[in-house]
Formats: structure tokens, C-alpha cells, sequence
């Protein structure tokens, strides 16, 4: 190896560099840094933190999880009960158990035909779901609802549940 001076003066002669591995592990779980995928140890990776804008090393400064389901499954509902009529209430499924949801109904599918004004039901943003008509099965045995939940952050999940119309216990044996 040569070095020169601002005359020109040189002098050569041969250098050995050593490297020293320092081993990081920030969350002390045997993993190094480098290697490991959540450094704060906090179950959301660095990615996920970088992405969401918290800090991946900082255990308190958590990425968010969107909702994952929403639940009940299958709504029911009898024909001929009166407008206002309460069907159910949603339950938003979050990892994040300290997130508050909201719940929005997108639109209602009759018969194949999306209806986006949805004349049928209401939803408040709380989850409990109402009839604002009065129904009839021999006429609208079922509906498709399109569901949203959304979290605190905005993170969302979108679903499809059916709402069908029962016959009234009492016209059942006529």
C-alpha cells in the first residue's frame, strides 16, 4: 500500500486490518440483531413496525393488527316484526384488544342486485344491526350483507354475512 503527502512524498508499506464482530441483540433473546426479525422482541416484526411508523426497537411503540373477522356468522331475523326491530350485534375479531372498532354496512345484495342506499337495514357505527322495513321470507328469504370493521388506525377487514328472513312462529302451521 502507498500514502502521499500534499508534496508528493510517498512511503509504501503493508498494513493488516482486523475486524471485530460485535454481537447486538437489543431484546437479549439470542438473536442477532442483524439475523432477528422483531428486535424488540414485541411479536410484531421490524418490518411491520417500520411500515406502520413505530419503532422497532422500542417494545411500547407497537404496530397495529387490522381486524380479522366479524362475527356472528348468520343473522336472523322473522318476517312481519316491526320496523326498529334490533337483528344483532356485530363483534369485530382484533388481535389488538385494546383497539376500538366501528362497524359500517357497505351494501346490501338482494336477489344478485347490490343495493348501495340500502333501504332494509341499519348499522350503527357500534355494531348493532336494525331493520328498518318489515320483511316477508316468501318474498325475501335472504339477504348478503357487505361488513366492514374498521380499528383506530383505519386498518379494516371487509366480510360477507347473510341475514335470512324466518317465517313467523306463527304462521308456521297454517
Amino acid at each position: 500500500m502507498q500514502a502521499k503527502d500534499e508534496l508528493n512524498a510517498t512511503t509504501e508499506g503493508n498494513f493488516s486490518i482486523s475486524l471485530l464482530n460485535v454481537i447486538e441483540d437489543f431484546d437479549q433473546d439470542g438473536i442477532e440483531d442483524f439475523y432477528d426479525p422483531d428486535d424488540d422482541n414485541d411479536g410484531f416484526s421490524d418490518t411491520e413496525e417500520i411500515d406502520y411508523g413505530s419503532d422497532p426497537r422500542d417494545a411500547n411503540s407497537v404496530a397495529n393488527s387490522a381486524p380479522s373477522d366479524i362475527l356472528p356468522v348468520h343473522f336472523t331475523i322473522y318476517e312481519n316484526e316491526p320496523i326498529g326491530t334490533m337483528v344483532d350485534t356485530l363483534n369485530g375479531v382484533d388481535s389488538d384488544t385494546e383497539d376500538k372498532l366501528s362497524y359500517s354496512l357497505l351494501f346490501v345484495e338482494l336477489n344478485g342486485e347490490r343495493d348501495y342506499d340500502n333501504q332494509f337495514l341499519s348499522l350503527d357505527p357500534n355494531g348493532s344491526l336494525f331493520a328498518i322495513q318489515s320483511f316477508d321470507h316468501e318474498n325475501t328469504p335472504l339477504f348478503r350483507l357487505k361488513l366492514r370493521v374498521t380499528d383506530e388506525h383505519n386498518a379494516s377487514f371487509e366480510r360477507w354475512r347473510n341475514l335470512s328472513i324466518n317465517r313467523s312462529i306463527k304462521n308456521q302451521y297454517y
